[in-house]
């Protein structure tokens, strides 16, 4: 079961349970970190919105998108596409941060960890949308996005979602925006003028 608190950011995760953000984005760029805080594994991405509650697997299934933090037999820091394996982008301990940069705009998703673009990546081609070296690339499209952590079956992790509620662990991408509320459109007014009531 997924234990939440701090005003549900931080979630303990004891039997493989996804931990699913509750705003979902179709279009634009957005930025969020997770940290590892706590446990032997975490594994933080993004998932589709309407994502199974389980897993599915150690790697994800359908409609997810993550990268694991411990060793699996495919490498420490090893990221994954809907439950298939890509390569591997690095070696995580508790403790570290990764930052997703969501663009919408050119189908692709940067991560850092640290503040150290993975995968060869520069701040530089994040905030121009050079795609060449993001992690994932051509998997937005017709989706509602929103963060995801799942511990694997049999252990247990915490994960901390910081959409800007605290100060982030490095600059954002210029041109992102802070995945949050106080970014999302205003609602158009309710036009009750054709309306009629009647007084009792």
């Amino acid at each position: 079961d997924t234990v939440l608190s701090n005003g549900n950011m931080t979630a303990v995760s004891a039997n493989g349970d996804n931990i699913i953000g509750t705003i979902a984005v179709s279009s634009g760029k957005w930025y969020y970190e997770i940290e590892w805080d706590a446990g032997t594994s975490l594994s933080p991405g993004f998932a589709n919105e309407g994502v199974k509650p389980d897993p599915g697997g150690s790697s994800g299934n359908a409609d997810q998108w993550v990268i694991r933090t411990y060793n699996v037999g495919s490498g420490d820091g090893a990221y994954y596409t809907e439950g298939v394996t890509g390569s591997v982008l690095g070696t995580f301990a508790l403790g570290d941060v990764l930052g997703f940069a969501i663009d919408f705009d050119n189908d692709a998703v940067w991560v850092h960890q640290n503040g150290n673009w993975l995968n060869s990546a520069t701040i530089g081609e994040v905030q121009a949308g050079t795609t060449t070296n993001a992690v994932w690339t051509g998997e937005l499209s017709g989706k509602n996005i929103t963060p995801l952590a799942f511990s694997d079956s049999g252990t247990g992790g915490t994960g901390i979602l910081n959409c800007g509620q605290i100060a982030f662990s490095t600059a954002i991408p210029s041109g992102f925006k802070t995945l949050n509320t106080s970014n999302l459109p205003t609602p158009a007014p309710i036009n009750y003028e054709d309306e009629y009531y009647i007084q009792a």
